[in-house]
């Protein structure tokens, strides 16, 4: 069974720094800290969202003001003493995050349709030394992106010496959920980056 790190959905209040955390049991949010949950928890639910004022709406029961200066985020607990807190960007209305957050004891579970999909895209994209994704993943440094040591040697080595018989240690890596979701992070901004360039060299000079 693996074991996912612990997280709490953070409301900050901009003006004040107040903090609210979200009870993904009660759902509502409180200045009391309730159990933290995995990371998975908090992208299952969110992932329905259409967007933070989308959910705030929800939660609230009423409407969120434009101006209300409120800032939402994920926050981890950390593994030991010494360790900060980490944050993480919350993400909204992404069907294909939300499939991967449906982890199961063994983490990730890459048989359904829309997970085992994802993974192929992605070790496809790495094996494609022309577009650049394996360096940005292998040097991300964002918490939202960043792998860890295995993972980041896992992809340049798909990356320098491309292999089939690899795909089976992609899913025991990326069945880490934290790795996988910074994985699937880093794969869906190089995608928005892609159609972004090729919007940009349609253009035709003098339109």
């Amino acid at each position: 069974m693996r074991r996912e790190g612990k997280y709490y959905l953070v409301r900050e209040y901009t003006s004040t720094g107040d903090k609210e955390y979200y009870d993904l049991s009660e759902r509502y949010f409180t200045e009391d800290q309730p159990e933290p949950v995995a990371l998975s928890k908090i992208d299952a639910t969110t992932t329905l969202f259409d967007s933070a004022r989308d959910f705030f709406t929800l939660v609230d029961g009423e409407p969120m003001q434009r101006d209300s200066g409120v800032g939402l985020y994920i926050e981890s607990v950390p593994a030991k003493e010494s360790e900060l807190p980490k944050r993480l960007t919350p993400v909204f209305n992404d069907q294909t995050l939300n499939a991967l957050a449906k982890v199961t004891e063994d983490g990730v579970n890459f048989t359904g349709n829309e997970q085992y999909s994802f993974l192929l895209a992605a070790i496809r994209e790495i094996i494609d030394r022309n577009n650049g994704f394996a360096r940005s993943v292998i040097e991300a440094t964002s918490e939202d992106t960043k792998l860890n040591d295995e993972c980041r040697t896992l992809v340049s080595k798909q990356s320098y010496n491309p292999n089939s018989d690899m795909f089976p240690q992609f899913m025991e890596q990326f069945g880490s959920y934290k790795q996988c979701r910074a994985l699937y992070l880093g794969y869906k901004r190089h995608k928005i980056r892609e159609e972004e360039k090729k919007k940009r060299e349609g253009v035709q000079p003098g339109i």
